[in-house]
C-alpha cells in the first residue's frame, strides 16, 4: 500500500533522516504512480533540503496526476514567491545595496525558518550589515547562523569574517608570528590558580 510508504516517509522526515524519508516516498510512487500525495511528500521533502528545481518537479508532477490538491498549489506558489524573494535580495546584495538587502534578507529570514533559504539569508543579513561596519549586528547573523547550521556551508566565510570583526574591535593586532610567548615558568608575577 502507498499510503504506508507515505506515513513511513513522514515519519523519516520528523527523525530528519532525508535519505529514508526519500526512499519510502520513491517507493510508493513507484507502487502507484497516480497518487499525488506521494509527490507531494516527495516534492516538500526537497523543498526543504533546498533542492528547489527538484521540489518544482515534484510538485509538477503532483498537478499532472490530479490538478486539484489545493496544497500542492499552495507550495508551488510560495517556492517561486520565496525564490522572487531571494533573487532580488540577493541582486541588491551584489549591487552593493547592503541596506536593502540587509532588511530583505532579515525578512526572509524570518519568514522561512527550517528551510534551507533561511541558511543562506542568515549568512548574506551578517555579509550585509558587515559590509555596512555594523559590526555587534553583523557578528548576531553569523553565530545565529552557526547556531542553527552547525555544518553550514558557509562556516569558512564565517568564520573568516567573525576574526575580521575580531581584529577589528582588537584594534588590528600583530600576527601571531611577531607575538612574544611567555611562559608561566619564566614570569616570576605569575600566581598559580591550584
Amino acid at each position: 500500500n502507498p499510503l504506508i510508504f507515505n506515513v513511513q516517509g513522514r515519519l523519516w522526515m520528523l527523525a530528519k533522516d532525508a535519505d529514508q524519508a526519500e526512499a519510502a516516498f520513491k517507493k510508493a510512487i513507484e507502487i502507484d504512480a497516480t497518487l499525488p500525495v506521494s509527490y507531494m511528500n516527495l516534492a516538500e521533502l526537497y523543498f526543504r533540503a533546498g533542492k528547489i528545481d527538484h521540489a518544482i518537479h515534484e510538485y509538477e508532477a503532483a498537478l499532472a496526476k490530479d490538478p486539484k490538491p489545493l496544497a500542492a498549489h499552495t507550495l508551488l506558489g510560495i517556492i517561486w514567491e520565496r525564490q522572487q524573494q531571494y533573487d532580488k535580495a540577493k541582486a541588491q546584495f551584489d549591487q552593493g545595496q547592503y541596506a536593502d538587502a540587509e532588511q530583505a534578507f532579515k525578512k526572509i529570514a524570518k519568514k522561512y525558518k527550517d528551510y534551507s533559504v533561511e541558511e543562506d539569508s542568515l549568512f548574506y543579513l551578517g555579509e550585509s550589515r558587515c559590509f555596512q561596519e555594523k559590526y555587534p549586528a553583523a557578528e548576531d547573523a553569523y553565530a545565529d547562523l552557526l547556531k542553527k547550521y552547525s555544518s553550514t556551508r558557509y562556516v569558512d566565510e564565517s568564520t573568516k569574517r567573525l576574526f575580521a570583526i575580531a581584529k577589528v574591535w582588537l584594534k588590528d593586532p600583530k600576527p601571531a608570528s611577531e607575538v612574544e610567548l611567555v611562559r608561566y615558568e619564566e614570569n616570576p608575577n605569575a600566581k598559580s590558580i591550584e
